[in-house]
């Protein structure tokens, strides 16, 4: 992927954070990982991937006609979840908005 710029615009308090984002990038692939717990790796799904590349994911957002903008997110803050916990949880639920063709209310990642 190669990223030419991002732009994130937010206010938040302590219920939480509305704002909205803006990232121009070009040649973006995902590669689909399964995990093996028997062994603590992970096994590469090319097919899965390639299909989720075409048919999933937005390979280039570009500036003009057809730019796609992450706008009025709002993240809701948990109880006692810290700031920096918060605000990772924007920025992916930008990236989501603008970079997935479909909609996905139900993905997370697991770190």
């Amino acid at each position: 992927m190669i990223l030419h710029e991002g732009h994130i615009k937010f206010h938040g308090n302590s219920k939480g954070i509305t704002g909205n984002g803006r990232i121009i990038y070009d040649k973006l692939k995902i590669l689909i990982l399964k995990p093996n717990r028997k062994n603590n790796k992970t096994k590469k799904q090319k097919f899965v991937s390639f299909f989720a590349n075409i048919f999933a994911v937005r390979a280039h957002n570009r500036i003009g006609k057809r730019e796609v903008l992450a706008t009025q997110i709002h993240v809701s803050r948990k109880r006692r979840q810290p700031f920096g916990n918060l605000m990772w949880e924007f920025l992916f639920e930008a990236i989501k908005k603008i970079t997935l063709k479909v909609p996905a209310k139900d993905l997370k990642v697991e770190m």
